[in-house]
């Protein structure tokens, strides 16, 4: 009888694992039944990458996967199964995001609460993840598990999953893996850990190496060095054999891309660029612990606290996955900007305390419900209702696209658009065998399943010796598709300021063929516009330069200089009165170090014609010569005059 009863709570639990991948599959059905259109990262980030793993590409040799190869190979599977259109890249992502953020919680509701069985880990996983979320989009709270439930812009919820997957592998080694091989399995697992984000891949890697060597030298002290070489070099073996076979032999060339290319440029080029929002020195490290984590770094210390306590090694893995999130933050912080970066961080922190709490519950013989299987029949019933509500909600959605005349089905691309682009699908179609080239991959390369002539989805990632690659690249284009002015009237003006390389062959050598709502069509212009030099003079002190007679309307600048440091990193930013995405405040960043730069600057009726350096950080310049262009032409989708005011909302 007590058996018959068990078998039938493991059935519940079944049940309850089924119904919560259906809750994942309609909520990713219900975002994928509108086709995106706001190109800019996002989705089409995604997009780009998989449809070329569908196409035979592969990183390294083919293209260069920005968000990381192991979360877009995360991705691929469900996109394949989904019908690998772009509809199927929108279903793909929301599903697998949602699916590891659950398997996330579902490792630590394990690890602290330690069930008799698995499958009542990933029902408490479930219960946690979605009852919260559910509850707090019905009462207009605010959702702690947002961070999980949304792919973004770059997919951080699935990239900040790795060391909740390598933390219950090592969990996993270690109390069921004979001695001999468990040293093998932990290293396997550290090198394909390494092919992972480049914010997660080095942090995980590098602690959970030194938690394993701990490990053994604590627990298995007679062989804790054999241990240690046979993990350090099982995963540096796993790590290079895996990205030789997945580059195709190409690992230099997208190590060089990531390590190089990627990690020199974005500390500058990419924004804020404000003096609070970056580490510029070594005491300027304090800056990372701001009071967004400060709950967090509490609840990290109150896990260790009880590690050092129990002596229990789930909750040095609780630990270890925490202080991994937080590394990784800190990480990006460095390297990039301060904010946005330690979401993962305060995610498991939340969701820590919660399994915490339960835990100590379930000790008080009021609350011993908490470890009862008898939980099972609320939650069975709670699922229910969160999975006939979803259910609704996407039937509706879709009845609605179906019969609403603003909206219109595209085949080739697995989903609904507004009306408007009607024109702009018959059109790329009509002209599939064209070449394109769009400054973010969108809708034109997605319908046609084609890829621009450069390895990367977008002109913001052609960072590095990449920069020039896509330059050549652009003499093999048919036509040239930007992204309007109105579409981001934030950030096309920086995008314009900062990729100038890119925008400027359109001012000079093509001529607009057709728009959509959010992009415009290039073609190539029978001549090359002529160009009026205008005088270009250096300030006495270097630091500035004076445009003559200083007519309003934009010009290009062609300016040499020299910047050094006085002591740790700096930004050197340009006025140029075009670009304030991301706090420029109308001034375009310029690389420091270099000795020249290309830019556009933008003289209206109320501005005068001096325009001057801001370096941000302990830093000198100085300009040796300019040179400038008055641009003639006009066009208000590339070209667009705002005032600072403007930019103000």
């Amino acid at each position: 009888m007590t058996r018959t009863i068990i078998s039938l709570f493991d059935f519940l639990g079944y049940v309850i694992i089924a119904l919560t991948l259906a809750i994942i599959t309609i909520s990713a059905l219900k975002v994928s039944v509108d086709v995106p259109t706001f190109h800019l990262d996002g989705a089409f980030q995604t997009a780009s990458g998989l449809f070329r793993l569908d196409s035979d590409q592969l990183p390294g040799r083919d293209f260069y996967p920005y968000l990381g190869v192991g979360p877009l190979l995360a991705v691929f599977p469900i996109y394949k199964i989904a019908g690998a259109d772009l509809a199927a890249t929108v279903f793909a992502a929301k599903f697998t995001v949602v699916f590891f953020s659950w398997l996330a919680v579902t490792i630590l509701w394990h690890l602290v609460l330690r069930p008799v069985k698995p499958i009542y880990s990933f029902v408490g996983g479930a219960l946690i993840l979605f009852g919260i979320h559910f509850v707090a989009e019905q009462a207009s709270l605010n959702n702690i598990m947002s961070f999980a439930m949304e792919p973004g812009n770059s997919l951080r919820p699935l990239r900040a999953a790795l060391p909740y997957l390598l933390a219950i592998t090592f969990y996993f080694a270690v109390r069921r893996i004979d001695t001999s091989l468990r040293s093998y399995l932990i290293g396997i697992s550290l090198g394909i850990a390494l092919l992972w984000s480049n914010d997660l891949a080095l942090p995980t890697f590098g602690l959970f190496l030194l938690f394993s060597i701990s490990y053994f030298y604590s627990f298995e002290r007679k062989n804790w060095k054999r241990n240690a070489v046979n993990v350090a070099v099982t995963s540096l073996l796993t790590w290079f054999v895996l990205l030789a076979v997945i580059t195709g032999g190409n690992p230099l060339d997208l190590l060089k891309y990531n390590f190089l290319d990627v990690a020199k440029d974005q500390w500058w080029y990419f924004g804020p660029y404000g003096s609070n929002t970056r580490v510029f020195e070594i005491f300027h490290f304090t800056r990372i612990f701001s009071r967004e984590i400060y709950f967090s770094i509490v609840v990290f210390i109150a896990v260790l606290l009880l590690a050092a306590k129990n002596k229990r090694i789930e909750y040095f893995l609780v630990a270890a996955i925490g202080l991994t999130l937080f590394a990784s933050g800190s990480l990006a912080s460095v390297g990039g900007h301060l904010g946005g970066y330690f979401g993962g961080f305060i995610f498991w922190s939340v969701v820590t305390s919660v399994m915490l709490l339960i835990n100590a519950l379930s000790q008080i013989k009021l609350f011993t419900i908490f470890r009862s299987p008898l939980l099972l029949i609320p939650v069975l019933l709670v699922f229910l209702g969160i999975l006939g509500f979803g259910i609704i909600d996407y039937k509706k959605k879709l009845d609605f696209v179906k019969t609403d005349q603003s909206t219109f089905y595209v085949d080739e691309l697995g989903g609904f658009l507004d009306s408007n682009y009607r024109d702009y699908i018959d059109y790329a179609r009509q002209h599939r065998e064209l070449v394109a080239v769009e400054d973010y991959w969108g809708l034109w390369n997605s319908l046609n399943r084609s890829f621009p002539p450069w390895p990367v989805d977008s002109v913001i990632h052609a960072l590095g010796s990449v920069r020039e690659t896509s330059k050549k690249a652009l003499e093999n284009a048919d036509v040239i598709i930007t992204t309007r002015y109105s579409t981001s009237p934030m950030w096309q003006p920086w995008n314009l300021s900062q990729n100038f390389w890119f925008y400027d062959e359109l001012i000079t050598q093509w001529e607009p063929t057709f728009v959509s709502p959010t992009t415009m069509i290039w073609k190539r212009a029978d001549n090359r516009r002529v160009v009026e030099a205008a005088k270009c003079r250096v300030s006495t002190d270097g630091q500035s330069i004076i445009l003559e007679p200083g007519f309003p309307g934009f010009y290009r600048v062609m300016l040499s200089y020299a910047s050094s440091s006085l002591g740790g990193r700096y930004l050197l930013m340009f006025k140029n009165n075009i670009s304030y995405g991301a706090d420029a405040n109308g001034f375009v960043s310029l690389q420091p170090g270099a000795s020249d730069a290309t830019f556009p600057v933008l003289i209206r009726q109320s501005d005068d014609n001096q325009f001057e350096f801001n370096s941000v950080g302990n830093a000198v310049v100085s300009i040796s010569s300019c040179y400038a262009e008055k641009i003639f032409f006009e066009n208000k989708d590339l070209l667009h005059i705002r005032k600072p005011e403007d930019f103000s909302d």
